[in-house]
């Protein structure tokens, strides 16, 4: 693990995870704990947007402005939970709810260039394949274009 993987851990588990979750026992944190996690991250959001609307700056306990988490930074902070109560699970618990997917909140795809591709068609004789559909994506208001790129050798 990197230095900067083991800072933002940190940072998650002391900003996000341990506030709310500090009063549970391991064993105690289920499926409705989680939710509610995860309900009240997006309640803090709502609540970020609207003193944001307001012209007002919250800030943390620290006296920073308080942002809001991204659907990611959030499933980041329920992965963490999920391994650590798989650690602590050894002989404490008999599920992991924090690994269910049904927490995970759904995460937009960044505008900007990106590569898809698809092989379609069987293999050649040297093992290559006859046909690569390649798909890019310029953005949201261009479309998709598609290529068909044939091998060269």
């Amino acid at each position: 693990m990197t230095d900067a993987t083991a800072d933002k851990l940190l940072s998650l588990l002391s900003r996000d995870v341990l506030p709310f979750l500090h009063v549970y026992r391991p064993r105690e944190i289920d499926y409705a704990v989680l939710s509610s996690y995860v309900s009240h991250k997006l309640e803090q959001n709502e609540e970020i947007e609207q003193a944001r609307q307001a012209e007002v700056t919250l800030r943390d306990r620290y006296g920073q402005p308080r942002q809001t988490l991204s659907a990611r930074t959030t499933n980041m902070t329920l992965e963490v939970i999920s391994r650590i109560l798989d650690a602590v699970k050894r002989g404490m618990l008999e599920a992991n709810p924090a690994a269910d997917p049904h927490l995970r909140l759904k995460m937009t795809q960044r505008k900007g260039n990106f590569l898809e591709a698809d092989v379609r068609g069987g293999a050649t004789a040297n093992g290559r394949s006859e046909r690569c559909r390649v798909a890019v994506r310029t953005g949201a208001k261009s479309g998709v274009r598609t290529q068909t790129v044939r091998d060269s050798a």
